[in-house]
């Protein structure tokens, strides 16, 4: 999906989604030290983002978790909202 058709769309993520691009952007920029600033260029066009950020029902998301073998912090992601 290109980033014009998700800068038209609300995306939905818990806060963690923060952490976790910020973990990815300095794993690149330890790799790739030649180009520091390329990776936090990334965070920045992500922060553009309109992104609702919800709060995670952990009991639900664990219930998630083990049921399907992912990761918490995956489950955090997929776990689904109350209607």
């Amino acid at each position: 999906m290109r980033i014009d058709a998700i800068s038209r769309s609300t995306l939905v993520a818990p806060p963690l989604i923060w952490t976790e691009v910020a973990s990815v952007c300095l794993k690149k920029i330890r790799t790739h030290p030649q180009h520091p600033d390329a990776d936090v260029t990334v965070l920045q066009m992500m922060s553009q983002l309109e992104m609702e950020f919800v709060a995670v029902d952990l009991v639900a998301a664990i219930s998630l978790a083990k049921d399907t073998g992912l990761t918490i912090y995956d489950a955090s992601y997929l776990w689904p909202s109350p209607p």
